[in-house]
């Protein structure tokens, strides 16, 4: 659970979430880290929907009672984004719309998630089986309204597409891009010169 026990790894990563947030909002170095900006943060829907995840992740890896489903409810009510308190992402998390998200999986770092997306096990009810969960890589995209589905793995810096569903396995740098899970390997000299 890559030490999401201990408070300071769950605060590192949450501090990662942070800065891929203000990346993302043109904000970049040190400066960036001030009390204004961590509320201005704090408010943000997409970034508020990632606090209260890590916090129910840290307090279901803890054994606490109570605190994971009452985190994970939180996030339902007010974001309409139901992710499991046993989901465990790595630093940089990046969710641009949190509506209508559905997450149940283990993700590496900077993983990016667009509105409706969903990630979970294709016959386990939600909770705390991983087993048959999804697992993704660093640098994973996954567009609105697609869907990862079964105990599948993508590999590292892939981009699924609008409204695609994903049961296979797919190879690292790679792009899935229609609904019949076509998958087209990126190329940096893709284009001719």
């Amino acid at each position: 659970m890559r030490g999401h026990h201990q408070l300071a790894n769950a605060l590192a990563e949450l501090e990662q979430d942070l800065r891929c947030h203000w990346r993302r909002s043109g904000i970049e170095g040190d400066a960036a880290v001030s009390a204004w900006r961590w509320l201005s943060a704090l408010l943000d829907p997409a970034f508020a929907c990632v606090v209260l995840h890590r916090c129910a992740h840290w307090s279901w890896v803890r054994a606490l009672p109570l605190l994971p489903g009452l985190f994970a409810l939180c996030n339902r009510l007010l974001f309409k984004a139901t992710i499991s308190p046993a989901s465990c992402v790595a630093g940089g998390w990046s969710i641009r719309h949190p509506a209508g998200l559905h997450f149940h999986a283990v993700a590496g770092r900077e993983l990016t998630l667009l509105a409706c997306a969903s990630c979970t096990a294709d016959d386990v009810p939600v909770g705390t089986d991983l087993a048959h969960a999804p697992t993704l890589g660093d640098r994973v995209q996954l567009g609105a309204n697609a869907a990862v589905v079964g105990p599948v793995t993508i590999g590292d810096d892939v981009t699924i597409g609008f409204r695609v569903v994903v049961m296979a396995d797919v190879g690292s740098g790679a792009r899935v891009v229609s609904s019949a899970s076509r998958v087209h390997a990126l190329q940096a000299a893709h284009a001719p010169t």
